[in-house]
């Protein structure tokens, strides 16, 4: 019985992890462009990354504005400002691939759902119907950080790197508190609820997300989008084993009951798919934090 438990958990988690709403078991960082302006004034300004590739993850070029609201289906979305950047004709063939975001008065573009790993940065300002478009960029490190300002022509854009290391550690801990909130909770519906226990699964997640975004941020840094989700799959396979094994051993001493039925393995499992599902939710929400 044990065994078909644990392989039935580990074949859930597989199938889950292949579906086509990859995201991160757990509520890790995945690989994002963030791009601040700088010295645009309060006109009205857009901005967007035009890609090498015609397509990456879910966003790829679009004849229409109707095929490209059918694919991302982005409530959100302007015709007139979509229609002006899939217009644009780049000199070196880069292609809009349909995600872009306003930063009006300096707000922030974050593109963290398979951002191109070699793109442009491209600014659109209707007011004036004018354009300014920066150098070719090559993403360089797992959660890139770019600042962009016109140039004297107004024509181009200048990019520099940025990093904000206490937005990453507030957004690691932010993280790190949500998988805690959610495991603890599925911890009560699996009847995981003596002290020891709820100490045994922080300890588990205290280790594997310090391990897992360590692991993501310093062992490969630079990750083509479209080889993160294979290496985030093997990652998270290794946590539900490490975790299930450990659930399995140290779990089923305290509990409360002695002929009660306990699942360790199924609890590592529903943990893990309830962050993987939080994390994709919130990595839409709240971009650049997830």
């Amino acid at each position: 019985m044990k065994r078909r438990l644990f392989c039935g958990s580990i074949l859930a988690l597989l199938l889950v992890c292949l579906l086509p709403l990859w995201a991160a078991a757990d509520t890790g960082p995945k690989p994002s462009i963030t791009v601040t302006p700088e010295g645009v004034g309060e006109d009205a300004c857009y901005l967007t990354l035009l890609s090498q590739t015609e397509t990456t993850g879910p966003w790829s070029k679009q004849e229409s504005f109707a095929a490209s609201k059918d694919s991302y289906g982005d409530p959100e979305a302007d015709e007139a400002i979509w229609t002006a950047f899939n217009n644009y004709e780049d000199a070196d063939g880069f292609y809009f691939l349909g995600c872009y975001g306003e930063v009006t008065g300096g707000q922030m573009f974050c593109w963290s759902y398979y951002p191109p790993d070699t793109f442009k940065v491209l600014a659109y300002f209707p007011d004036s119907g004018t354009f300014a478009v920066g150098p070719v960029t090559d993403r360089e490190e797992f959660s890139a950080r770019y600042t962009v300002s016109p140039s004297e022509t107004g024509e181009t854009l200048l990019i520099e790197k940025a990093r904000n290391q206490e937005a990453e550690n507030k957004s690691f801990v932010g993280r790190l508190v949500l998988t805690l909130a959610l495991e603890l909770a599925v911890a009560v519906v699996f009847a995981f609820r003596a002290k020891p226990q709820i100490i045994t699964i922080v300890c588990m997640n205290l280790i594997t997300q310090v391990g897992l975004n360590q692991a993501i941020t310093h062992f490969f840094p630079v990750v083509s989008s479209r080889w993160y989700w294979p290496g985030l799959l093997v990652l998270e396979v290794l946590i539900f084993l490490v975790e299930g094994a450990v659930y399995a051993k140290l779990l089923p001493r305290w509990k409360k009951d002695p002929a009660a039925v306990c699942h360790p393995w199924g609890y590592a499992l529903a943990a893990n798919v309830a962050s993987f599902g939080v994390g994709l939710i919130l990595a839409r929400l709240i971009p650049g934090m997830f």
